[in-house]
């Protein structure tokens, strides 16, 4: 008498739901949904999971692909917040929607000067950005290049500096999977 076959998502059940989390991650990242929609889709497929709570057990065992799928688009779901929550293009606050090319740049440097060939090179938080003396609470990071000959040597972490050089966004290599 033969067993019968264990397959290999019951020893590892994170594989159902892992290809449902990846698919909502790229979705979003492309599509750019609607966050109340989601939030009601993810509410709604775990308002139908605990519903399956109360429905007897032989039932429950026939619908067990609406659980599945409800389970699925859950982590669909949640895949899709994640990157709403994440990326910085959806961020109305982040640098990227507030920072206009005429506008007073106002940040906290983060790191020591690292002294390059003929540069110093450090990280800066962007604390708030200035607008026709209007100044919008904002936040992000930078990278800061200071030429040799025009900058004082006392620099330090936390200091707070003050620029109206327009930032320039800092282009991909073209080397895919190559570090930026």
């Amino acid at each position: 008498m033969s067993l019968p076959p264990v397959y290999f998502w019951k020893k590892a059940p994170f594989i159902k739901i892992l290809p449902a989390l990846i698919i909502g991650i790229m979705w979003s990242w492309q599509a750019k949904p609607n966050s109340q929609t989601l939030l009601f889709t993810a509410f709604t497929s775990v308002f139908i999971v605990l519903l399956f709570f109360f429905i007897p057990f032989f039932r429950r065992f026939k619908l067990r692909i609406i659980a599945g799928l409800a389970i699925s688009v859950l982590f669909f779901c949640l895949g899709a917040l994640l990157v709403k929550i994440h990326d910085v293009r959806f961020d109305k606050n982040g640098l990227l929607n507030q920072y206009h090319e005429n506008d007073i740049i106002c940040a906290h440097i983060l790191e020591p000067l690292t002294e390059r060939s003929a540069t110093f090179k450090t990280t800066a938080e962007v604390i708030a950005v200035t607008r026709n003396g209007t100044r919008i609470p904002t936040h992000g990071y930078i990278l800061v290049y200071f030429k040799k000959d025009s900058i004082e040597k006392d620099i330090d972490y936390g200091t707070e500096l003050f620029f109206k050089n327009p930032l320039q966004l800092i282009r991909s290599s073209g080397n895919p999977g190559g570090f930026d």
